[in-house]
């Protein structure tokens, strides 16, 4: 429950009291090891903790469990990890496993993950048509999980699209999903409002653009990635404007909480 809040250190001090337990169920040992391995990621991608560390204890779980129901889970958060520090084949392995699934919803996560990753590399023109084929394929499926995905897509393809400068469009779609969205998703309204801000931010409306990081910052804190992404533009966006105050605000919140961190987006 504190890791689904995202109060990960929290969740860190309850597992080390459960280790100092003698544990005679390995399916509860495994459990702890998953959920170590993702409080250590998610707060290793809000800046605080090493992304490396976090990185060796999903893929020891990864490569000691791969019959644990948190194995295609880890192998996901695996495959982020990679993409974090740049390891873009190292991921794309990753996101694979996905793929080969029989479950729609985790294709089609693979499919967005490896949008984005042609995405931080540069290559709009490949990652917009990856997220519009995964749009078209999924027409024929249904469900909340895949739902989800698709929204993921839209946000990916609206991404690419502003950095074409194709701005209107990009808003246009970015809006669409948040009105679309469950409001439940914290993560993907999160992910949203960040796009948002992306997509105004390289149409030169500042002013608007602040607003869809506040979003974040006020709405979505305890969602480390998107939350350090939001603060970091949040400080240049208010320098830009000439507002100091706010800016050391947002750069301050970015150290503390952060370390400094840009997020991962």
């Amino acid at each position: 429950t504190m890791a689904a809040n995202g109060r990960y250190r929290d969740a860190v001090a309850v597992l080390d009291e459960l280790e100092q337990e003698e544990i005679q169920n390995p399916r509860i040992s495994e459990d702890i090891e998953y959920y170590r391995g993702l409080c250590q990621a998610r707060l290793a991608q809000g800046g605080s903790g090493s992304l490396g560390d976090a990185g060796k204890t999903v893929r020891a779980f990864v490569q000691n469990h791969p019959n644990n129901y948190h194995y295609y889970a880890a192998v996901e958060l695996l495959g982020e990890l990679f993409a974090a520090v740049e390891a873009y084949d190292l991921a794309l392995q990753q996101y694979e496993k996905l793929n080969e699934t029989p479950w729609p919803d985790f294709k089609m996560r693979s499919a967005v993950a490896k949008g984005r990753v042609l995405q931080r590399q540069g290559q709009h023109d490949q990652a917009l048509a990856a997220f519009v084929q995964l749009l078209e394929l999924a027409q024929s499926q249904s469900g909340p999980l895949v739902d989800r995905e698709r929204l993921s897509a839209q946000l990916g393809k609206a991404a690419c699209l502003a950095d074409m400068e194709k701005f209107d469009e990009a808003v246009e779609i970015v809006e669409g999903v948040v009105a679309g969205a469950d409001p439940e998703e914290a993560t993907l309204h999160a992910r949203a409002y960040n796009t948002l801000g992306h997509c105004l931010k390289k149409a030169d409306r500042t002013r608007e653009a602040l607003l869809a990081y506040l979003h974040v910052d006020l709405l979505y804190p305890t969602e480390p990635a998107e939350h350090a992404e939001a603060l970091k533009n949040l400080a240049e966006l208010w320098a830009a404007i000439d507002q100091p105050e706010r800016a050391a605000q947002a750069l301050d919140v970015l150290s503390s909480r952060y370390g400094g961190a840009s997020g991962t987006n």
